[in-house]
C-alpha cells in the first residue's frame, strides 16, 4: 500500500495524540552496513523528516524525538508540536 492508502485506511480519531520516538544505533547501523558513522547519521536525519512528516499528515499534536550517542553520552530531546 501506498502512504496515502493507509493514511485514508487510518481511523485519525485513535491516534494518539502525542507520540514520543527515541533514536538510537544510527553508528551502528551504518558499521554494520561497511558505512562511515556520519553515513548513518544523514540516514537517522532523513528518518526523522520522515516521521516529523508523517506525524503532521496523521494529526499528532505533539512529537517528542529523544536522540543519544552512547559513545558520547550526548542525549538530545525535541519536542515539537506538529
Amino acid at each position: 500500500m501506498n502512504k496515502q492508502t493507509v493514511d485514508t485506511l487510518l481511523d485519525t480519531t485513535l491516534l494518539p495524540q502525542h507520540i514520543a520516538v527515541i533514536m538510537d544505533g544510527n553508528g551502528r547501523w551504518a558499521k554494520a552496513r561497511g558505512k562511515a558513522r556520519v553515513f548513518g547519521h544523514k540516514a537517522g536525519v532523513e528518518a526523522v523528516r520522515r516521521t516529523v512528516s508523517a506525524a503532521n499528515r496523521l494529526g499528532i499534536k505533539v512529537l517528542t524525538c529523544s536522540l543519544s550517542a552512547v559513545k558520547t553520552g550526548v542525549v538530545l530531546k525535541m519536542k515539537s508540536a506538529c
